[in-house]
């Protein structure tokens, strides 16, 4: 996700400002979702790990699928 939207924010002036505004909304979910899939493990409550766990697995697939989608156009750019 942050390689996908480093290729987006290159080319702007405010790189600094513009790449966290991107990055963090979409990275929130993920940390969320991983650090509660933890927490649960940790606690042995492993039947409840597995919503966490397929929240994280619906990311990868998303962002996997969109940045297969438009590798080569950003690199066009």
């Amino acid at each position: 996700m942050g390689s996908l939207f480093g290729v987006v924010a290159e080319s702007a002036r405010t790189r600094e400002a513009i790449f966290p505004m991107l990055v963090l909304p979409l990275v929130a979910p993920v940390l969320i979702a991983g650090v509660r899939a933890t927490d649960l493990a940790a606690a042995g409550r492993s039947g409840e790990v597995w919503s966490w766990l397929g929240l994280l697995a619906a990311f990868d697939v998303v962002f996997l699928s969109v940045g297969v989608l438009v590798f080569g156009y950003l690199l066009e750019d």
